[in-house]
């Protein structure tokens, strides 16, 4: 027997009726209320006042990682003393209600804090390459590096507003680059050095032993390689 058009218009609506009573029946059925669990913990408050912190992660320098949304940094804290310190900031974060900021976390698993020290490269100076001196540098960003004796060349896009490509370390040395001046020829580069402080050595190792302190060192172009 056909069914009618009435008909075929009302099944599904009391086939998904149906569905939605059989489901609260298995929800409401055998569902225990939460009671409390016969383990005992501890409390103890390890740090306060973070900026709207957001994530957590066990960092393999053995301390805390979290990101503060509000304050657009991610801070490590000894979980032992609680003590803190600002591992990046990053203030380019847009940031305005509630729900946005800095906000997720990740750490490479190969990140070696024993090696490395730190979570950033410790920028110190920076400036702008525009010359032609040397091919392939020009509209270049040159990040100086305290922590890591380097200098890093970034290519720019040309309009200047986005990074083109990834970073390269130069005139690497066991110092701690605080500023940079560019010679007019485009060809020689002067760095001033910190007199004292960490940075590391040629194999990665940390130090406090620079090679030249409070010192002025030229670098010259002399080829391509």
């Amino acid at each position: 027997m056909a069914e009618s058009p009435r008909t075929v218009r009302i099944a599904p609506l009391v086939f998904a009726s149906s569905l939605v009573a059989a489901g609260a029946v298995v929800v409401g059925q055998d569902v225990a209320r939460p009671t409390a669990g016969p383990e005992r913990f501890d409390q103890r408050v390890v740090a306060a006042g973070l900026d709207a912190p957001w994530e957590i992660a066990w960092g393999p320098d053995e301390q805390l990682w979290i990101t503060e949304r509000r304050g657009r940094r991610v801070v490590r804290v000894n979980p032992a003393t609680g003590a803190r310190a600002t591992a990046v900031s990053i203030e380019e974060v847009h940031q305005t209600v509630t729900q946005d900021g800095l906000l997720g976390l990740a750490l490479h698993p190969e990140l070696d804090f024993q090696r490395s020290g730190n979570a950033t490269v410790a920028p110190g100076g920076l400036e702008i390459y525009t010359g032609t001196a040397i091919p392939g540098w020009d509209n270049s960003l040159l990040v100086l590096s305290l922590l890591r004796g380097a200098v890093f060349r970034v290519p720019l896009r040309a309009d200047g507003r986005a990074v083109n490509g990834a970073p390269l370390a130069y005139f690497k040395s066991t110092n701690r680059y605080r500023d940079i001046a560019l010679h007019p020829d485009g060809r020689r580069f002067y760095l001033v050095t910190d007199s004292e402080g960490r940075t590391t050595d040629d194999t990665g190792a940390l130090t406090r032993t620079v090679a030249n302190p409070g010192a002025v060192i030229e670098y010259t172009f002399t080829s391509s390689r």
